[in-house]
């Protein structure tokens, strides 16, 4: 079944309007015609599942057959991810989608290097966003996360009150496995995390004072190996292992 993105706003009616680039992949990549079928996320959970009406040259209308709203989310999970490099960037965002994250947040510390600032940096978010969108699409994801920043460290901080269990990716520090540090709130709350924060720093780590900063907040080391992974890596593997305890059949 093809997919496509519209935002909310415009989800309301039974008769949807594919434009832009949206269109132009229905109709001339795809090729889609008269009574075809399709399903249009609008990035807040719902499904709706359509067939197409008429396709014009610069447009493609879609007649709403039902609506479907997916699960929710067990927890929300934000991601805390200093900026990578422009090669590794992208190829992240799609994999953060893939593996269910609610918000990511662009953070820069005192090891990141800017990829633009300025108007520039607004185009650069655009595109974040559209990468974003394009990976629901291709993997079915039903709730779009949200992308915030780049902030500074600071800013970033101060999100702090949004979760109940932050989890960190440190060198040299004293690390525990995904699963003890869950296991640990389990028993001390009697149930999973409602909101977890998972940190990853920039190649190179954090700055001594970006480290003292997150433990002192009560930040969670986590285990994810033997070896050190590159930025991109370690945030799959976290997010993946995050996604893991989540899921995972509680007993009491």
């Amino acid at each position: 079944m093809h997919r496509f993105y519209l935002p909310p706003e415009v989800c309301n009616t039974r008769t949807l309007v594919l434009t832009g680039a949206e269109a132009h992949h229905a109709a001339r990549v795809l090729r889609l015609r008269r009574g075809d079928e399709a399903v249009v996320l609008d990035g807040c959970g719902r499904l709706l599942h359509c067939h197409v009406s008429a396709v014009q040259a610069h447009q493609v209308e879609l007649i709403v057959e039902r609506e479907e709203m997916a699960p929710s989310p067990v927890a929300q999970v934000t991601l805390f991810q200093a900026l990578p490099k422009h090669k590794t960037w992208d190829a992240l965002l799609a994999k953060a989608v893939e593996l269910g994250v609610s918000r990511i947040v662009v953070v820069m510390t005192e090891h990141t290097i800017p990829h633009t600032t300025g108007e520039r940096q607004e185009r650069q978010r655009a595109r974040w966003h559209q990468s974003l969108v394009e990976a629901c699409k291709q993997c079915g994801q039903a709730w779009l996360p949200s992308l915030t920043g780049p902030c500074s460290w600071t800013e970033a901080l101060a999100l702090w009150p949004k979760c109940e269990l932050h989890l960190a990716g440190l060198l040299a520090h004293r690390m525990l496995r995904v699963r003890d540090h869950f296991a640990a709130f389990r028993q001390a709350n009697g149930r999973l995390p409602r909101t977890v924060g998972l940190w990853i720093g920039p190649e190179g780590d954090y700055s001594p004072a970006e480290t003292a900063a997150l433990l002192e907040r009560g930040a969670c080391p986590i285990n994810l190996g033997p070896l050190v992974l590159r930025v991109d890596t370690a945030a799959i593997a976290a997010l993946a292992l995050v996604q893991d305890e989540l899921r995972a059949p509680q007993t009491p």
